[in-house]
């Protein structure tokens, strides 16, 4: 039997109102939605519950929403849920020109977990998000504590650090400036050793040497200094003082007062009579 109803609309159908005023609110505030999130922000502002298929279809007669080839179902290995609130995390990474040209592209890597966050702004977002996932955890309990680390740990944490090695003087250059390790005894034992040098964010600058910071002297600072002199390098610069001094002229001037008077010698001497 054929029923009566073949090409007849669904009676679930939308209304052609409703249908218009979805459409409207497509062009108009969600032309670059996605029909998830055109729907879950209908449905949050405007009170408008529909499916994301029907979104997705009317996008599509839009012109708004391309439709996507269907590809194979793939398989997806499950998981149990976390227990406890903060052992979820989620990491996006998003490549992009982030310097401007002025470095190379970077990947900008962002950190999310499950736990509400202090920041002002985030409450709204999170209980959008609690509201949207409603899968509790298999347990209450939540994995954070006391901090673990002290102030000074995360001032080493967070500063610009660089590796180093010590020379034959326990000494490591920064920025134009000479750090020598205190130590007591003869130190032999700690030349050639790595170090860290840690820049704080105030300024300060940490040496670490297997994770311990270690005491030292600022002895010299501002630009590096011109090498000593040694025999062979003083001897060259001598040499070359002398070759410049030899190639300047040693004649005087014709119009030089030395000139003048030898001229005015030899003239009286070709005029005066010659002596018996």
């Amino acid at each position: 039997m054929v029923s009566r109803r073949v090409g007849q609309p669904s009676n679930r159908r939308l209304q052609e109102p409703l249908r218009e005023a979805i459409r409207a609110l497509l062009v108009a505030r969600y032309p670059d939605f996605g029909p998830t999130l055109a729907r879950e922000k209908r449905y949050e502002l405007h009170q408008i519950e529909v499916s994301s298929e029907t979104v997705r279809q009317l996008q599509v007669e839009l012109g708004l929403w391309r439709p996507k080839r269907r590809q194979a179902a793939r398989a997806f290995q499950w998981r149990e849920r976390r227990w406890r609130f903060g052992e979820l995390i989620q990491i996006d990474g998003s490549p992009h020109d982030w310097f401007e040209g002025r470095g190379p592209r970077g990947t900008l890597i962002v950190f999310n977990n499950d736990l509400a966050d202090a920041n002002a702004n985030l409450p709204a977002f999170m209980a959008d998000l609690t509201r949207a996932s409603r899968w509790p955890p298999s347990r209450r309990k939540t994995t954070t504590g006391p901090l673990l680390h002290r102030a000074r740990e995360l001032d080493l944490l967070l500063s610009a650090q660089e590796e180093r090695t010590l020379s034959k003087n326990l000494i490591v250059q920064y920025h134009n400036i000479a750090y020598q390790i205190r130590h007591d005894g003869p130190g032999h034992r700690r030349r050639g050793a790595k170090v860290t040098v840690c820049a704080l964010t105030d300024g300060e600058v940490v040496l670490l040497r297997e994770g311990r910071e270690v005491p030292y002297t600022t002895y010299r600072t501002g630009e590096q200094p011109p090498p000593d002199e040694d025999e062979k390098t003083l001897n060259e610069r001598v040499d070359g003082a002398l070759e410049k001094q030899q190639r300047k002229s040693s004649k005087p001037a014709l119009d030089h007062p030395w000139r003048q008077a030898v001229a005015m010698a030899a003239a009286r001497s070709a005029t005066s009579p010659a002596t018996p």
